[in-house]
Parts: structure tokens; sequence; C-alpha cells
């Protein structure tokens, strides 16, 4: 066999294992960054549970200046309202992290005086009672 023809196939057949290796490693690090993904999403929402379980307890810690049964837990927005005798407040348990944007927007509402009673009646109106027909003056009906 002519060495050149051998050098030839054997670069060829090089370059397909190659191809092929490469191709492989690709698939699995496809696969490596889905389960990343994945795996980022659960710790995610690992992490919003544990908020929100903190936030549901933190008022039986003995640092929280209020009665904790007085405590009602919101979520979002903010963590709950604390109604006290002569005022409501509203309560962000904190670990040490800034204010997210929304809890920010509340804050400042509520330091403004920005914050409003609304009494929502659940019962349907009264429905008025009809009118009665519209009599022309013109007409002679007995």
């Amino acid at each position: 066999m002519d060495p050149f023809i051998a050098v030839s196939v054997g670069l060829v057949l090089a370059v397909l294992a190659l191809v092929v290796t490469v191709r492989i490693y690709n698939d699995r690090l496809d696969r490596l960054r889905e389960e990343l993904r994945s795996v980022a999403s659960s710790r995610q929402s690992l992490a919003a549970s544990h908020d929100r379980l903190t936030a549901q307890w933190a008022p039986l810690l003995s640092r929280y200046p209020y009665d904790p049964r007085r405590f009602r837990f919101v979520g979002s927005p903010v963590d709950g309202v604390q109604f006290e005798e002569d005022r409501v407040v509203f309560v962000e348990f904190t670990e040490g992290v800034d204010l997210g944007p929304e809890q920010q927007r509340v804050r400042d509402l509520v330091r403004a005086g920005r914050v409003e009673w609304l009494e929502v009646p659940l019962e349907a109106p009264p429905t008025p009672e009809p009118a009665p027909p519209a009599t022309d003056p013109w007409s002679h009906t007995p």
C-alpha cells in the first residue's frame, strides 16, 4: 500500500475519532448543563420555601418585640402584619440582605402615609325597582 494513502486513511480515521469524541463530550456537557439548571431551580425553590417558613415562625423568636399571637402572615410583598391596640405594623423579617424592590416600595408608601382603609361589601347591592313606563302626554288612552 502506498504510504501516502496509508497516512491519509490514518488522518481521516483520526479526524473521525476526534469528531465522535467531541460529539460525545458535547452531549455530556449539554446534559450536565441541564442538570445544573435543574439543581439551581430546585435550590431557588427550596430557598423560597425556607424564607416563607422562617417568616411564619419568626414572630415566635424571643427577640420579636410584639405579641406573636397578634401577627398575621401575609407572605408577599411583606412577611406579615402585626395588629397592636394603637397601630398596625407591616413586618418584614430580614437576614442581613437588602429589601427587594417590592418591599422597598411598600416601605416607602407606608413611610409616606400612603396607606388606606377600604371596605368592600360582599353582599350584592339591592336591585332598584323598575321605573314605571313613561306616558306620552299627547296620547289619549283612557
